[in-house]
């Protein structure tokens, strides 16, 4: 990370503005075109991103051992015997049944050809939600920041659990139901990312509406929905969705 030593206080602030999701709309296209198209400027941010990483770990570990030092210890296969009479029934049979596989085996063609192209799309435009930063101001938060470490960390399945012993309180909650559902997409599970996110967007108020929609549309790719996911995708104001639907016009 020797390219940090020369980032200005101004560049790491907007950086961690982008990071922190505090942008809006128009500033975070022209901070997402300066990322696509300059990988100097893209391996910096990446640097960022490991070294909040890096701190924020840290800090939570040193939080969390104080934190816990005062917590006291508490169908029968059938064989078929063919006649002579069927046997020519089968005769006469067999052409139709190797047209009929013909038909099936195209159709199957068909749909894992689309199926390729929808994975390949997703794998293009799918990248995990940064999280939240990990700054935390009581100890009824530990274990949500513990588990959005290990997200952060990519350890999924941890964090899911986590996160999960936390929505039986609170079923509703749109921070919960949200990186619920974009770790389960990540996870590789679309269905179950689907009803976290729809919970989501059931709170028209929530601050993660139209990255809940985008992940939504997503989800629905994921799982070769194409109809859904446009409908989705349009209710999103984020330019990634904006690009995905272009992708996705007939």
């Amino acid at each position: 990370m020797k390219n940090l030593n020369n980032i200005s206080e101004e560049q790491l602030t907007v950086i961690d503005r982008f990071l922190n999701k505090e942008m809006v709309a128009a500033e975070r296209l022209e901070f997402e075109t300066k990322l696509n198209d300059d990988p100097i400027f893209r391996n910096l941010v990446d640097q960022v991103r490991e070294m909040r990483l890096g701190i924020e770990s840290a800090v939570l570990k040193e939080q969390l051992n104080s934190f816990h030092e005062e917590i006291v210890p508490v169908k029968t296969l059938t064989n078929t015997i063919e006649t002579s009479s069927n046997k020519s029934l089968t005769k006469r049979l067999v052409p139709f049944s190797i047209a009929a596989s013909i038909v099936a085996a195209i159709g199957i063609f068909m749909f894992m050809n689309q199926g390729s192209t929808n994975e390949k799309l997703f794998a293009k435009h799918f990248n995990v939600d940064p999280g939240l930063p990990t700054v935390m101001s009581n100890s009824s938060q530990y274990e949500f920041y513990e588990a959005m470490v290990d997200y952060k960390q990519e350890k999924y399945t941890e964090a899911i659990s986590k996160w999960k012993i936390l929505a039986i309180k609170k079923p509703n909650n749109d921070t919960l139901t949200y990186f619920l559902g974009v770790a389960q997409l990540a996870n590789n599970n679309p269905e179950v990312a689907i009803l976290q996110l729809e919970k989501t967007i059931e709170n028209t108020n929530s601050q993660f509406i139209n990255d809940a929609y985008f992940y939504l549309g997503l989800a629905y790719l994921k799982n070769n929905d194409v109809d859904k996911a446009r409908a989705e995708l349009e209710k999103s104001n984020l330019p990634d969705a904006k690009k995905l639907l272009e992708a996705l016009k007939p």
